[in-house]
């Protein structure tokens, strides 16, 4: 996400969501090549939510960080983020969010 990061700095933005931050990165129009003498190709859209929050450890009781790190692939331009509905309860349970921020 690194390289991403130093191409997306424009394409960045923050919300509070419950009691995580969240941080939105996205690059657009990434072309993916394969296949024989690389003649397949696919322009992808990228985007990545990083998240932080505290947690209260059970064994110490004194503030954990916790963070987590998601990306989405889409053959659709992302031009802004229009909207996130985490996936809250469902994270890391296989039950992806719903990601709003593909835009025509």
């Amino acid at each position: 996400m690194r390289q991403v990061g130093a191409v997306a700095e424009q394409n960045t933005c923050s919300q509070n969501w419950g009691d995580r931050r969240q941080q939105f990165r996205w690059v657009n129009n990434i072309e993916y090549r394969w296949g024989e003498k690389e003649r397949k190709r696919q322009t992808l859209h990228v985007v990545v939510c990083e998240e932080r929050w505290e947690e209260i450890d059970p064994h110490t009781a004194k503030p954990v960080e916790k963070t987590s790190r998601h990306a989405w692939i889409s053959s659709e331009i992302v031009r802004k983020i229009s909207g996130f509905f985490a996936y809250g309860r469902g994270a890391g349970r296989g039950r992806p969010g719903r990601f709003d921020a593909i835009g025509r």
